[in-house]
C-alpha cells in the first residue's frame, strides 16, 4: 500500500500549523488507502 512521510521540523513551533499538515496529510492517507502514516516530530533532545 505504501506510507507517507510528515517532517514537522521545520514548523515544530508552530501549533496551528502542524494541525493543518496533520490533517492533511491523514486526508491524503485515506483517500489513498494508505495504512500507514510516519511523522517525524522535529525538535527534540537528540538522543
Amino acid at each position: 500500500m505504501g506510507k507517507i512521510k510528515l517532517d514537522l521540523h521545520s514548523i515544530y513551533s508552530n501549533g496551528p500549523k502542524i494541525e493543518e499538515s496533520l490533517e492533511r496529510v491523514i486526508k491524503e492517507a485515506v483517500k489513498k488507502r494508505i495504512t500507514e502514516v510516519e511523522i517525524i516530530p522535529g525538535k527534540g533532545s537528540g538522543n
